[in-house]
């Protein structure tokens, strides 16, 4: 695991550092303006966390294969950055705004000008706030498990995406995996998932019927092996709740 652990800090500390740097500049710009940031901004920034992560997973996978934009590290980070800025500036947002002006307005009145006076000034008297900040966006990242499988097309691993793959006994992981596979287009892959799944939990019919829908729509399969799948999977159906089935007039 030592290779997807370096990788998860790198990105993580990575991501932490450049949403910690634009949150400032946002708050920056809005002290040199004295106004709100504008609604498109603030639409733009929260959209991740709105929008349902798998659907915005893929409109973004979308546009960075449109763009020409490979997997990799530098991929990887901006989109983590895209999930993490949220949380980012909502953790420095409020410490950034309550801190008294006149400490920057005193420093200004001594001659140092407004650059100089942020970073001798403002920043210093931030530092718990940003090391804040940055921590949240730290842990975010480090958490995100679909962008990571997803942009990185699974050649990226991290903890999450590992522990997550060795987990024995989380039917409902492989559940989830099944379906992204799914969606890729790799039907091997969420097959064995779905397998997997159902072999952790036997009760749980859907990740047999998930794996079956599977199987049906791969150009591959023998026919005789699809009937044969859909028929063992009827007799289960039937033996566990045959008896229950209420008596039909026809």
């Amino acid at each position: 695991l030592a290779a997807p652990l370096g990788r998860s800090l790198a990105v993580g500390a990575l991501a932490a550092i450049l949403a910690v740097i634009v949150a400032m500049l946002c708050e920056w710009r809005g002290d040199q303006t004295q106004r709100p940031p504008p609604a498109w901004w603030s639409a733009l920034l929260y959209l991740p966390l709105l929008v349902p992560q798998l659907a915005f997973l893929f409109g973004l996978q979308t546009a960075l294969l449109g763009a020409g934009i490979p997997p990799g590290m530098a991929t990887l980070v901006l989109v983590h950055l895209v999930f993490v800025l949220p949380y980012v500036v909502l953790s420095l947002s409020d410490p950034w705004r309550a801190q008294d002006r006149r400490y920057l307005q005193m420093a200004l009145s001594l001659g140092r000008n407004r650059l100089v006076a942020y970073f001798a000034v403002k920043l210093p008297l931030l530092a718990p706030a940003l090391a804040t900040a940055a921590a949240v966006g730290f842990a975010v990242s480090v958490g995100l498990y679909l962008p990571t499988l997803i942009v990185g097309a699974g050649r990226l691993p991290t903890v999450t995406t590992e522990a997550v793959r060795l987990a024995p006994g989380h039917s409902l992981a492989h559940i989830n995996l099944g379906s992204l596979h799914d969606r890729l287009g790799d039907i091997d892959a969420a097959r064995r998932h779905y397998r997997r799944a159902r072999e952790l939990e036997p009760a749980n019919l859907g990740s047999w019927s998930s794996e079956l829908y599977c199987l049906s729509h791969d150009a591959s399969a023998d026919p005789r092996e699809v009937f044969a799948a859909h028929r063992a999977f009827g007799d289960h159906v039937d033996a566990r709740f045959g008896a229950q089935a209420a008596p039909h007039a026809n």
